[in-house]
């Protein structure tokens, strides 16, 4: 039996951590007994952001009314609206950019 692959957001400037594999429901943020995946970075709220993948199978980010913002592709995201990803994206959580393939 073959194993799932996820999709992965890539660092674009090798911060760490390298990579974020997008697998149920994650939230994103800066501290780590809040979030799943923690970033290490100033800008970047306590509870930041949450990817997770919906019933049709997208893989959605949401910026969780964050501080400095999520952004995807340049365009700051509204807080609380569902984004569907695509791969290529450029998704940056504060200035910790990411691309998703």
């Amino acid at each position: 039996m073959m194993e799932e692959v996820f999709p992965k957001l890539y660092s674009v400037y090798g911060r760490e951590p390298e990579y974020i594999e997008v697998v149920g429901h994650q939230l994103v943020g800066s501290q780590a007994d809040l979030v799943q995946v923690c970033l290490n970075s100033p800008g970047v709220s306590r509870i930041h952001a949450s990817l997770r993948r919906d019933p049709q199978g997208n893989y959605v980010l949401e910026d969780l009314n964050s501080t400095n913002g999520t952004w995807v592709n340049e365009s700051r995201l509204s807080p609380r609206v569902p984004y569907v990803l695509n791969r290529g994206d450029k998704v940056s959580f504060a200035g910790c950019d990411y691309i998703f393939r």
